[in-house]
């Protein structure tokens, strides 16, 4: 009589390997729900940011900009992209990871903030303003600046953000290129000694730009305008390079202050 134990200790192997998949299984799911959850959380703490502070009079928007204040000193400008996800205040900190896992209430979130490099001196009067958002898998806070990337068409309808500024100050931010880069480029950088390295900034910018919507014959930039450079991740997984948008400030009229609600 033939023995049954080799096929006994077959099938415990496959058991064992089963059980060892649904072990998996189980903790990826457990993972990501946590992550979803985490997301969930962060997106209910924007909704009554933007409830308590916003409101869209005549059509166009509107910050009440005490409120704002004072719920974060830190609070730099609010920016908004019609029909995103992008409608959300900008902070700047002391050091670069200040907001970057901590949402403008100081809680901790992996959503972080929008947030302008702590090395600008000058927010917005700087030649170059640095601004970062995370690329997230529940596609808000600055997955929209990777879409003009990795959607075809994206830019069509999000050729301009808004940029609201505490002082009263409003500005249309004319997208004039974007591309992908790596983290340690040279092309973060802040500091120009003249209006020479200016022009060879805004030639670079132009020369690699991958937004193909974007005919850059016929954009009008120089040395005295002021630049919004807006960074992303590209992925998920820890890589090094990032989506890059740049833009232009210009002073906005009623009619570019007019709102689409998100998609």
């Amino acid at each position: 009589m033939a023995s049954n134990k080799p096929k006994n200790k077959k099938n415990i192997f496959y058991n064992i390997i089963i059980l060892i998949l649904i072990g998996v299984i189980v903790v990826c799911g457990f993972k990501l729900g946590k992550i979803y959850y985490t997301y969930y959380k962060g997106s209910k703490t924007y909704d009554k940011v933007v409830e308590d502070v916003q409101t869209k009079e005549k059509g166009m928007l509107t910050i009440n900009w005490d409120k704002l204040l004072k719920q974060n000193k830190d609070t730099k400008a609010w920016l908004y992209l019609n029909k995103s996800e992008i409608n959300y205040p900008v902070l700047q900190g002391k050091t670069n990871d200040q907001y970057l896992r901590t949402m403008p209430n100081q809680e901790y979130n992996v959503k972080g903030s929008i947030f302008i490099d702590s090395r600008n001196l000058n927010p917005f009067q700087d030649f170059m303003t640095l601004i970062y958002g995370h690329h997230t898998q529940d596609d808000t806070m600055f997955t929209d600046v990777a879409n003009y990337f990795k959607k075809d068409g994206f830019y069509k309808g999000h050729e301009n953000f808004l940029l609201l500024l505490p002082n009263g100050e409003k500005y249309k931010l004319e997208i004039i290129a974007g591309s992908q880069i790596k983290d340690d480029s040279k092309l973060y950088k802040f500091y120009f000694n003249n209006e020479i390295e200016k022009q060879e900034y805004i030639n670079q910018i132009i020369a690699i730009n991958k937004i193909k919507e974007i005919d850059t014959n016929k954009i009008k930039l120089n040395e005295n305008d002021k630049i919004i450079m807006m960074s992303t991740c590209a992925d998920f997984q820890g890589s090094s390079l990032r989506y890059v948008v740049w833009s232009k400030m210009v002073k906005a009229t009623e009619e570019d202050l007019k709102v689409v609600e998100s998609k």
